[in-house]
């Protein structure tokens, strides 16, 4: 009897569909503010119960009905179930409704409705609320739950919302990695060419457009003429110009800063980002900086003494006697506020002398609050290859003493002007990435790089290209024409120039030395006088470069003083620009922060009325002064406000 009581309550009483579609929006809302897989189960019990719930008081209601007035209209009431059994069948049902709000979760709601939002476009405008966010998101990773994983995401600076997936600790590296395998399948097909170990000196214009590069084999010596149709540049930033910077050493600006010589126009030099979060420097044996995830800041608390000079250990520091200065005064951010302002917050407060360790020139980065309210096991989970990395490099524990971090030089906005198909001012000039001015502006919040790189690569640049290709008109040429020649010619000159100077001081020294100009006036904080004194003094010891560097050994062999004079070479002649470009943009905004340019608390200060344009210099020869063009920037949906963590 309960059995074909059971089918007929499922399959035939009109209530089931209501029911059914209580289930599954119970369920679907539910996931959505969970968005894990115990979320979904919970959700579908959730939903079997107050389904089973509302159904037996429903059935209650006709079962005493019927039973006074005779007529039992209720299926169940025919059987003359009682109340105690019904029960018992409702826990069968509560188990069955789960199932099926789970099934219905999994394989239909969550995958349909997450394509439904992005086509509505939910995320947008007065639609933007904390319920279709949830469920957005909700749908987002539900349908991942098919394919066996869910995407894990997370703040970064700038973001109240956890807008970032991530791979623990290391989401660049593993990009990268997947890009390279990416690459190199492409290698083992045969339709790319890897030249490993060589460095481009040189671009080649025919006509006035990109048609080569001259390379140099760092091995060998040899350089090598390779004739193209068009020429992209994918070569980074120029932030090791500073000497200390989180990029990798060989990292450097020569392929871009050669282009700019050419004709490239080179667009907002000025606009460096500084990352808060990194391993302090300890001494000058140095030669890079070692950058610890912005995300560490979703846990851990930003603080320093209250009290100049205090030396103690922090854990002999109470609590009523430390600076939680980023929350104290960015409470709704705290201590995930941009780059840029937790730079010049840390720096702010090491000028006041209230610095950390040897140097005086860190902040702390506690763990303590977040292992006490989580457990070490799940900072471990979040963090611990950073951590590892932390103790190899500093011998200390960041579980049991806080972490030390000061701000570096780690990504640079400029670059080389491009436009809306990647294509510098010269023809047939592609140039990605970090290598080009774009998408950015002042500013990079976490992880933007990486977007730029995909979208760039992957997105723009395949199709871009092939719209270039079809309409030039390319003339026949070979690596015998004089163009090439010429290239060659002038670059074999300038090594053999560098080569012959024999002077007193190595490479690093200069390079150290431009270094520290560029970080003490053209770094976190910059105002006309300390501009002015370093656009004099980068000339000065650009000329005892040329006259004093020594770089031993010949240029037809490995020679890394040689290609290390190359690069240093260029940085004394970018730096000049990125100084005039400081001075030329007296305004606060983002990463360029002028001392005269700041609101009542400090915060950077735009000028719109004079400064709304892209910066875009172009090069006039050695000795000679850039000629500044300004591209306008046209906001038709938006309006520029003044930023506000507080």
């Amino acid at each position: 009897m309960i059995k074909k009581n059971m089918m007929q309550v499922v399959f035939v009483d009109w209530r089931v569909g209501r029911i059914i579609m209580f289930i599954m929006i119970t369920g679907s809302v539910a996931f959505g503010f969970g968005s894990s897989i115990l979320n979904t189960l919970l959700a579908g019990l959730a939903g079997g119960l107050l389904s089973a719930g509302g159904f037996y008081l429903d059935y209650l209601g006709d079962y005493k009905k019927d039973r006074a007035s005779g007529k039992l209209s209720n299926p169940i009431a025919k059987g003359s179930i009682s109340p105690r059994n019904m029960l018992v069948l409702l826990l069968i049902f509560l188990l069955t409704s789960g199932i099926i709000s789970i099934s219905v979760n999994i394989f239909i709601l969550i995958p349909f409705s997450g394509v439904i939002i992005v086509i509505l476009g939910l995320n947008q405008g007065s639609l933007n609320t904390p319920l279709l966010r949830a469920l957005s998101l909700g749908a987002l990773q539900g349908f991942y739950v098919i394919i066996g994983g869910l995407f894990a995401n997370r703040t970064f600076g700038g973001a109240l919302v956890s807008r970032t997936f991530y791979a623990r600790g290391q989401t660049g590296q593993q990009l990268l990695l997947g890009a390279y395998s990416a690459l190199m399948r492409q290698v083992g097909e045969g339709t790319v060419e890897l030249y490993p170990r060589h460095e481009m000196v040189d671009l080649v214009l025919i006509d006035g457009k990109a048609r080569g590069i001259i390379t140099r084999n760092i091995v060998s010596g040899e350089y090598d003429a390779h004739l193209a149709d068009a020429v992209i540049l994918a070569t980074g930033g120029y932030g090791t110009a500073y000497y200390l910077s989180t990029l990798a050493v060989n990292s450097n600006a020569s392929a871009i800063w050669r282009a700019h010589k050419k004709g490239a126009l080179f667009g907002n030099p000025c606009f460096v980002q500084i990352h808060p979060t990194c391993i302090p420097r300890s001494g000058d044996y140095q030669s890079k900086l070692t950058l610890m995830s912005e995300s560490l800041r979703n846990d851990g608390r930003v603080w320093v003494p209250k009290k100049e000079g205090d030396k103690r250990q922090p854990g002999e520091i109470p609590e009523e006697e430390r600076d939680y200065y980023l929350e104290r005064r960015y409470p709704t951010f705290g201590n995930m506020v941009p780059r840029d302002v937790a730079s010049r917050n840390a720096k702010a407060v090491c000028d006041e002398g209230r610095g950390v360790g040897d140097t005086g020139l860190a902040v702390y980065l506690d763990f303590a609050d977040a292992i006490n309210r989580l457990g070490r096991h799940t900072i471990e989970e979040r963090y611990g290859n950073l951590f590892e990395m932390y103790q190899l490099i500093t011998d200390e524990d960041a579980y049991q003493v806080p972490m030390r971090i000061f701000p570096a030089v780690h990504y640079t906005m400029g670059g080389i002007w491009v436009d809306y198909n990647l294509m510098s001012t010269i023809p047939g000039l592609h140039v990605l990435g970090e290598a080009n001015f774009s998408d950015h502006g002042a500013n990079r919040l976490g992880a933007s790089a990486l977007m730029q790189g995909l979208s760039d690569g992957y997105f723009v640049i395949p199709y871009t290209i092939g719209d270039y290709l079809a309409g030039a008109e390319l003339k026949s040429a070979t690596v015998e024409d004089d163009a090439f020649k010429e290239a060659l010619a002038a670059s074999k000159e300038k090594d053999q120039k560098l080569l012959s100077i024999n002077g007193n001081k190595t490479v690093k020294e200069f390079h150290r030395e431009i270094g520290s100009i560029l970080w003490d006036y053209v770094g976190m904080g910059r105002d006309e006088k300390n501009l002015k004194h370093a656009i004099s003094e980068i000339p000065k010891l650009r000329e005892e470069f040329w006259q004093n560097v020594k770089v031993a050994g010949k240029a037809d062999s490995m020679n890394k003083n040689l290609e290390y004079a190359g690069r240093v070479a260029d940085y004394m002649e970018l730096a000049e620009l990125m100084a005039i470009d400081a001075l030329d943009r007296n305004e606060s905004c983002g990463g360029h922060f002028r001392e005269e340019s700041q609101t009542e608390e400090g915060e950077a200060l735009r000028d719109d009325d004079n400064y709304t344009h892209v910066s875009a210099w172009e090069y006039n020869g050695q000795g000679k002064e850039w000629t500044l063009h300004k591209e306008p920037l046209i906001f038709e949906n938006v309006t520029p406000t003044q930023r506000s963590y507080k």
